[in-house]
This record gives C-alpha cells, sequence and structure tokens, in this order.
C-alpha cells in the first residue's frame, strides 16, 4: 500500500502569504508545497535565477565563443535518456543557430557504460575529429575518459548537474550548480537547464563581440532578456593553462565572428523552452521556483503550437489532439518523455 504523508504548512509561512493577499486555502496549500512567498508564483524569464550566479558559465561561453571564431569542431556527447537527449538537442540547435560547427554522438549505455569513458572518447576522435567535447547532462564523474581525452588532444567542456565525487576532470573548464564553489542558487536544475543557461550566456558573449547587427535584436518575449553580463569566474587552473596554450596556438581563437556565419542577424533561442521542459519534466527533479519558472515557459508554448515537430507528433499521439487543440495531457513526464531503456545507436545521425 502507498504511503500517505500529510504536508504541513509551517504557520509563519502561511501568515506571510495571507499577509500578500493570498486567499487562506491557497495559502495553507502553497505553504506545505515550499512557496514561502507570493513572488515564487510569477513564472516570467526575468524571474529567474541570474547565469552569472553559476560558476565558469561566463568562461565557458566564452571558450565557447573562441570555437566559433576559429571555425573549431565540436561534438556534444549525451546521455541517452529524455534529460540527455533534450539538452543535446538544445545545445546542437542553438550551437547551429549561433554559427558552430557540431555534431552529436549519443553513446549505446549497454555498450560503452554511462558517461564520458576512456572508450567514447576513442570513438569520437575517430569518427569525428573534433577539437573540443562538450558533455551533456554527464562528464562530472568522467576522470579517465577526460585524461584520454587531453591525451588524444582534445579540449574537453563539461555540462552536468550531477553529484561530483571527491576529484574533479581535469576537463578546460566544468559548469554545473552541484560542483563545490558554485552559488547557483538552483541545485535542482536538469542537464537540460544548466545547457539552456549556457546557450544564453554564448549568446551574450556573441552580442558583446559584436557578432550581430544592431538592427536584429530580438522580441521581446525572446529568453535573450534574461542574459545578463556574467561577472568574471574562473576555470580550474590546469583548465585555464589549456585555454591559454590553445589561444596561443591559434591566432584566430581571438576574432570576433563575422555576422556573415550566423543563418540569422538575430538568432532567437526561443524555441528551446519546450525542450527544456520536457527534459526537466522527465528527468523528475524538484520543480523548485527555477525549475518551475522553465516549465511553465516551455508549456506556454507548447500549447501555443510553438514547438518542435517531434515533441508536436509526441502530443498528438498521447492525447489524440494536435498542439494547439483544446483537449488537455495528464501525465506529461510519463507519457511523452522518451522510455528510458531504448538502446540507442553510437552512431550519431546528421
Amino acid at each position: 500500500m502507498p504511503a500517505i504523508v500529510t504536508r504541513t504548512a509551517p504557520p509563519s509561512i502561511v501568515e506571510r502569504l495571507l499577509d500578500e493577499g493570498m486567499h487562506p486555502l491557497l495559502a495553507r496549500i502553497y505553504a506545505s508545497r515550499g512557496v514561502t512567498s507570493a513572488r515564487h508564483l510569477e513564472a516570467g524569464f526575468e524571474q529567474l535565477a541570474t547565469p552569472d550566479a553559476m560558476l565558469h558559465l561566463r568562461d565557458m561561453a566564452r571558450l565557447l565563443a573562441d570555437a566559433i571564431a576559429a571555425r573549431l569542431k565540436l561534438l556534444i556527447v549525451a546521455d541517452y535518456d529524455a534529460d540527455g537527449a533534450t539538452a543535446c538537442a538544445v545545445g546542437v540547435r542553438a550551437l547551429r543557430a549561433l554559427g558552430c560547427r557540431v555534431d552529436y554522438l549519443v553513446p549505446n549505455r549497454f555498450e560503452y557504460g554511462y558517461g564520458l569513458s576512456p572508450e567514447i572518447v576513442r570513438l569520437a576522435h575517430e569518427g569525428f575529429r573534433p577539437d573540443i567535447l562538450v558533455t551533456v547532462d554527464n562528464g562530472i564523474s568522467s576522470i579517465e575518459g577526460v585524461a584520454e581525452a587531453n591525451r588524444l588532444g582534445m579540449r574537453v567542456l563539461i555540462t552536468d548537474h550531477h553529484l561530483p565525487g571527491e576529484h574533479l576532470p581535469e576537463a578546460a573548464c566544468i559548469i554545473n550548480p552541484n560542483q563545490p564553489g558554485c552559488p547557483f542558487p538552483s541545485k535542482h536544475l536538469a542537464g537540460v537547464g544548466v545547457m539552456f543557461y549556457l546557450m544564453l550566456a554564448l549568446r551574450a558573449e556573441l552580442r558583446d563581440r559584436g557578432a550581430f547587427s544592431r538592427k536584429g535584436r530580438d522580441a521581446d518575449d525572446s529568453p535573450s532578456t534574461l542574459v545578463s553580463d556574467p561577472g568574471p569566474t574562473r576555470c580550474s587552473e590546469s583548465g585555464v593553462r589549456r585555454l591559454e596554450r590553445a589561444q596561443a596556438r591559434s591566432s584566430n581563437s581571438q576574432l570576433t565572428p563575422h555576422p556573415s556565419s550566423f543563418g540569422s542577424s538575430k538568432p532567437n533561442l526561443a524555441e528551446l523552452p519546450p525542450l527544456v521542459a520536457l527534459g526537466t519534466v522527465a528527468d523528475v527533479v524538484t520543480l523548485d521556483h527555477n525549475n518551475r519558472i522553465l516549465v511553465h515557459q516551455g508549456l506556454q508554448r507548447i500549447r501555443g503550437g510553438r514547438v518542435q515537430p517531434g515533441i508536436a507528433r509526441s502530443r498528438e499521439s498521447s492525447t489524440g489532439s494536435t498542439v494547439s487543440g483544446a483537449r488537455s495531457s495528464p501525465g506529461c513526464g510519463k507519457k511523452r518523455s522518451p522510455r528510458s531503456r531504448h538502446r540507442i545507436s553510437a552512431k550519431a545521425t546528421p
């Protein structure tokens, strides 16, 4: 028999919500679910935690901007579950829109195990010859895999959200809200959320370098309005040394990308929230204030028909209605997320 747990509503929190004008019943419900202020119910992008709170985020954005300028080749190494798949999709879509040469690899976990293993690194090196590996939803514990990538001359950028071990990999840069010293307030951010923040920071970095025409500013509802100018952060000492050596080898690494490198003078990342919402819900992370905003914004776009064809088709098959139809879908996470044990080939498709 399932256990029935009675939620408690802290009286002080209920009183605070009542003072803010909330109905008594709603105040008790919200207080029992960890909502401590009416402000936490606001779901606009401007309420998201600021990107400058994420350790190393700006450093990684600079690395990616340098890679775009130097026309380096990137390979995203993803995980096979819904969070990893959506994080990979967010990265590929955004990086290509921003002028990057990028491909992706989704390993078969039954053959290669989880994470950036040495075998996956060698497979990536032989099959794609990338200059930079970018992990999504994995990598924080891949010490041996990162060492193998370094030996083969590939830099590694790790984006992850899992808890780290005692030692971190010797990657060029790591972003993870759960790594030591990271003050980012949302420790429950999914892997797709981490990648979304990185793409916002990258576009801000490219804008600062003058890569986009001033005439091509995004609409007000674009996530670009979120991106502040992150303060300076530091990668690991070894990562900084590798970055400096790489920049010394390539005189082009400091070039500003020419606007002709981009498919649009105003790359729009507003298509990404549906993917972020799907990956966040399917990974069953805690819906704290930050994650609620990401999910809310994604669902709003799904309901409005601004969604990728794959998600639209999945919704139609699970509900029997079109994306813009009035019929709602129960069990979003269970019905729409990919089944977690599908075998996925290590060969990536274009």
